[in-house]
């Protein structure tokens, strides 16, 4: 009987120690290289390449599956969709071959979009539960309201964040960056603190 260890890649063999294995590095010896650049390629169960791993020694960049086979898919089969045009994601979904409730799919949908708006000005929007529509002149106002208020409401949050923050307690830099925002509206950060109490 092989050892499991050589074989599934556990931290006791090969260069791994405990906490920093992961499938296969041990049997690869890569686990506890703190080199200043090393890149291993990561394979799902078909083999395909998932994702290149470049690991440095402050940080991981993980560098995903590009999307631009997926959006030339989706491209050659709607076109560009004319304004009013309804889109069935599950319908999206099959023809991609991925499931409607994946990542995978968020993203190739999110990026086939965000082309969409870039290279034809067409914004899609959501519609009914699985749907979505190329919008009109007053669907693309009433979206970008919608935006601008939840960017106001966040905006607005994190000043009142800032202004109820004991200043007595923060040093340096951290007090300057709150006397800035604390700076940008006085007497509505005021009345907004006085409501959110």
């Amino acid at each position: 009987m092989a050892r499991l260890g050589k074989e599934r890649g556990q931290a006791g063999f090969g260069k791994a120690w405990r906490g920093m294995a992961r499938h296969g590095q041990a049997r690869l010896g890569e686990a506890g290289n703190k080199a200043d650049s090393t890149t291993r390629v990561r394979n799902n169960r078909k083999g395909q390449k998932m994702a290149k791993i470049e690991k440095t020694k402050a940080t991981q960049v993980f560098v995903g599956i590009p999307t631009k086979i997926d959006r030339d898919a989706l491209t050659e089969h709607y076109g560009v969709p004319s304004e009013g045009q309804e889109l069935d994601k599950l319908e999206m979904a099959n023809l991609l071959r991925l499931s409607v409730d994946g990542q995978r799919f968020g993203t190739v949908l999110a990026a086939w979009r965000k082309q969409l708006f870039r290279e034809h000005n067409c914004l899609l929007v959501a519609a009914d539960p699985g749907k979505l529509v190329v919008a009109d002149p007053g669907s693309r106002v009433e979206w970008s309201a919608n935006q601008v208020g939840r960017g106001r409401r966040a905006i607005g949050k994190a000043v009142v964040v800032a202004y109820q923050t004991d200043a007595g307690r923060l040093t340096g830099k951290s007090n300057e960056t709150r006397q800035s925002i604390v700076a940008l509206n006085d007497g509505k950060l005021r009345l907004a603190a006085a409501v959110m109490r």
